[in-house]
């Protein structure tokens, strides 16, 4: 008995969106999967990814040119069982207001796949307008070990990790028991076992960083261990104080 078997190909596409909640001006990375679930290649493949609303191209892998208002992909062949990755980069349209839905949806046909063109998935990334400052730190000592009788320097990285400024940040570090204040940068001032430093302003993926020498008296025994922790605050973070 002869079984016959039915070659063709069959392209599926699938798409997909890093991240799916933006603001005004963020970048979105669009990746589309093009399968080929066949048992044959597929031939030429030619994709399009219409420009997503409210979005400027920024580039696009594996040939991607944009035309217009598409993006267009012309594939020589995608072997029978194989995955094919492109990427498209957007960003998204300045004053956008929250609650904007950008909506981004590819198709595509393939040579040797006789039912035409195919659609992938739809792919929905939302607009939140809210912009808030998201502060956080970041502590090092120059060395982990240190003898009695010399200093220790600590390096404090206060970072915004948000999307909005962070303005009149205070950072505050508690001495640690058994240490002595020797000097701070940036303006640090030392009153009542506490050094602070004011930074008007740090921007928005933006840092400040700060450097603490503290001395170790010469009579401190041999294996104690210093503990110390740098406090950021800023009214712009509604996640409050933030510690490390």
């Amino acid at each position: 008995m002869i079984t016959a078997v039915n070659e063709r190909a069959t392209l599926e596409l699938v798409l997909a969106a890093t991240p799916l909640t933006v603001t005004s001006g963020d970048e979105i990375t669009y990746t589309l999967e093009v399968r080929n679930t066949g048992n044959i290649g597929t031939g030429e493949v030619n994709v399009t990814l219409p420009l997503p609303n409210d979005t400027q191209f920024i580039s696009a892998t594996e040939g991607g040119v944009l035309d217009g208002l598409n993006v267009n992909w012309a594939l020589a062949n995608v072997p029978a069982g194989e995955t094919l990755s492109l990427n498209l980069v957007v960003r998204s349209a300045d004053g956008l207001a929250d609650g904007v839905v950008i909506v981004a949806q590819a198709r595509g046909t393939a040579a040797a796949d006789p039912r035409g063109e195919q659609l992938s998935n739809e792919v929905r990334v939302n607009v939140n307008a809210l912009r808030v400052a998201n502060l956080e730190v970041l502590k090092t000592p120059a060395a982990p070990r240190v003898l009695a009788g010399e200093s220790i320097t600590y390096t404090i990285r206060v970072r915004n990790i948000g999307n909005a400024a962070a303005r009149n940040v205070l950072v505050t570090d508690a001495l640690p028991a058994g240490t002595v204040f020797e000097s701070a940068s940036m303006g640090g001032t030392f009153a009542a076992g506490t050094v602070s430093w004011n930074i008007a302003e740090i921007a928005a993926g933006g840092e400040a960083t700060l450097t603490l020498v503290l001395g170790i008296p010469a009579n401190t025994a041999a294996g104690t261990v210093i503990r110390n922790v740098a406090v950021a605050n800023s009214a712009d973070d509604p996640d409050g104080p933030k510690e490390n």
